[in-house]
């Protein structure tokens, strides 16, 4: 369950930020 949480978050940053690696910085914040 966490998992799907966690991959479906990682495509919503997909959505919002273009670049993946803007998205992993963010993921990287949340934590």
């Amino acid at each position: 369950m966490v998992k799907d949480y966690k991959e479906a978050s990682h495509i919503k940053f997909l959505e919002n930020f273009q670049t993946e690696e803007d998205c992993q910085k963010r993921l990287i914040e949340l934590r």
